[in-house]
């Protein structure tokens, strides 16, 4: 039942859709977030932005081999990218869970995960430490460091990942007025808010919601 209605709201965002290039690249997305294959954003890039290289990064099977064989590792982030991240580490013997500062999912687990708080991170320093989130890859690090976390331990999703900072923004196919309200759906660190900024001179107003706390 959960999942036919979660299929139904995919399906009502489908819809309202107003245009074919719309509609294709929300498709792509999805089966992106799905699978966690690059081949469904490669296709975004080669059909609508085709002066974009595609992304060559070393991919999650070359991060694996890079990490210790005889050290455990933990997911820093239990999000939406944590749990992509998830299909390539339930079946390795060195993965033991997550790491989050909710306090609901430390109480219930993450995709059936245990899931440890910051501080009993930091109590161990033992593991290495995958950080699987983007938005918050440079705070998530700041505690690391402060904490006294072995800096080589520490290995950053952000590092095999990417994003284009001004993908949403760049003035050559936005038009900005002189009173722009700016709702950041799934704001982390107002990353979102702070690059429409550099564009956008004239931003009245934000609305910040947080959707998926890490």
């Amino acid at each position: 039942m959960e999942m036919y209605s979660t299929l139904e709201e995919y399906r009502k965002v489908y819809e309202m859709l107003a245009d074919e290039e719309s509609r294709d690249i929300y498709l792509n997305k999805l089966n992106w977030l799905i699978s966690g294959n690059q081949k469904y954003i490669d296709a975004i890039v080669v059909k609508y932005l085709p002066g974009v290289p595609l992304l060559k990064k070393a991919g999650v099977a070359e991060l694996k081999k890079s990490m210790p064989q005889d050290r455990e590792v933990v997911l820093y982030g239990a999000g939406s990218i944590g749990k992509i991240l998830l299909r390539y580490w339930q079946d390795d013997d060195r993965f033991v869970g997550f790491c989050s500062q909710t306090k609901e999912k430390q109480k219930k687990g993450y995709c059936g995960w245990p899931v440890i708080s910051p501080e009993q991170l930091l109590a161990q320093k033992d593991m290495s430490v995958l950080i699987s989130t983007t938005r918050s890859n440079k705070e998530i690090r700041q505690i690391l460091k402060e904490g006294g976390y072995p800096q080589d331990q520490i290995y950053s999703w952000a590092e095999y990942d990417y994003e284009d900072p001004g993908q949403y923004f760049a003035p050559d196919f936005m038009v900005y007025g002189d009173e722009e309200v700016f709702i950041d759906a799934g704001c982390c660190d107002l990353n979102s808010t702070l690059q429409l900024r550099k564009y956008c001179k004239h931003l009245k107003k934000v609305y910040a919601l947080v959707s998926t706390p890490i």
